[in-house]
């Protein structure tokens, strides 16, 4: 069977650890965008072509089915313990102390996670 993090107050007390750790999430992104071949940081300036090859990274069009096991454990717990991290971070926190990611770091998540998405959606009949 599969394993199970206690009752919700464990689950969160875990994410919470691990979201507030100064370096787990931006060493955990690096590790997957390395795995993945995507960039970890989009500038502004390549962003800014509305509907170009960042927004849209063919390589992530299987989305996490053509994903290793391992790998797509690292990716959901990554999201996971960012989306915990993101119900307390305030405009300051993302926008102007740009931690834990910066905003160039925060594009390439959105694109990757969005071509993951994307991209399998658009083949469902």
């Amino acid at each position: 069977g599969e394993a199970r993090c206690g009752g919700a107050n464990e689950r969160a007390t875990l994410l919470t650890s691990l979201a507030f750790h100064p370096t787990m999430l931006p060493r955990v992104w690096g590790f997957v965008a390395k795995a993945l071949r995507v960039p970890t940081e989009v500038p502004e300036q390549v962003a800014s072509h509305a509907g170009g090859p960042v927004w849209d990274m063919v390589q992530l069009k299987s989305g996490a089915s053509g994903m290793p096991r391992h790998l797509s454990a690292v990716l959901a717990l990554f999201c996971q313990v960012y989306a915990h991290l993101l119900l307390v971070l305030d405009d300051d926190d993302f926008y102007v102390k740009q931690a834990p990611f910066t905003l160039p770091q925060q594009r390439s998540i959105a694109a990757t996670l969005n071509s993951m998405v994307y991209h399998p959606l658009l083949k469902a009949p």
